[in-house]
């Protein structure tokens, strides 16, 4: 989605909440309908192409996942030593889904750290 646009799940047949207009795209089945709305950008992939997606973050980046390590997250931190903190915390390949919010809660702190670079 180019991080633009947002998601809506209704029941088949419920009002949506957005105009028709700015819909973009729409997948549903028998107990669901879901509307991207001002999303730029939607791809269908095949569970193979999702495989060999370069810019999809593997599993293991994604901090919700029961794959995610925080050793391993740490480590590709780490990996990025010379990008500011604010930077690197948004890279989906390094840790998905932080966000923007708690990005700029970290970068925001009492000490400034969104300038900051890491070193091993």
């Amino acid at each position: 989605m180019l991080m633009n646009g947002s998601w809506h799940i209704y029941r088949p047949g419920e009002r949506w909440q957005r105009p028709r207009d700015q819909m973009r795209i729409v997948l549903e089945n028998s107990e669901y309908v879901t509307v991207g709305f001002t999303v730029p950008v939607a791809k269908m992939l095949r569970p193979r192409e999702l495989e060999r997606a370069l810019h999809i973050p593997p599993n293991a980046a994604d901090i919700l996942s029961d794959d995610f390590h925080a050793d391993d997250a740490q480590r590709r931190i780490l990996a990025r030593g010379n990008e500011e903190i604010g930077n690197v915390l948004l890279r989906q390949g390094v840790m998905a889904g932080l966000g923007n919010v708690y990005k700029s809660e970290v970068c925001s702190s009492p000490r400034p750290t969104r300038l900051l670079r890491f070193r091993n």
